[in-house]
């Protein structure tokens, strides 16, 4: 039985030297046609899982920022009341969005609280 003979090319058989298929020379032979088509089912994803100690920061954190800016927004006198109050509501979802759910926030949230327990004192 004949052994058949696979171009490296184009992988088509052949029948000599040259390849029908591919009109070139491939000085490498080889026996057995290789399937070079590799697919991956396998997907790779990565996070962290926040622990208790960073979760405490985020309300603290929510809690000063929103204090203070209720009470820079209620020093305008010249905005009416009930702009005041939809400002306000307003704000406070924007700050708890971004305390609670938007991870660059939450980071420079953590690293402002790890920052100041890492501060020597003088």
């Amino acid at each position: 039985m004949e052994d058949k003979i696979f171009c490296t090319i184009c992988g088509s058989e052949k029948r000599g030297k040259f390849c029908s298929q591919c009109q070139k020379e491939t000085p490498n032979l080889y026996n057995v046609a290789l399937s070079l088509e590799a697919k991956s089912k396998l997907s790779v994803s990565g996070g962290i899982k926040r622990g208790d100690i960073s979760w405490a920061y985020f309300p603290i954190a929510y809690t000063i920022i929103l204090t203070l800016t209720v009470g820079v927004i209620s020093l305008l006198e010249m905005v009416h009341w009930i702009l005041r109050i939809v400002i306000i509501i307003g704000v406070a979802g924007l700050f708890f969005y971004l305390c609670f759910f938007n991870d660059y926030f939450r980071k420079k949230i953590v690293d402002f609280f790890d920052k100041s327990k890492e501060h020597i004192e003088k």
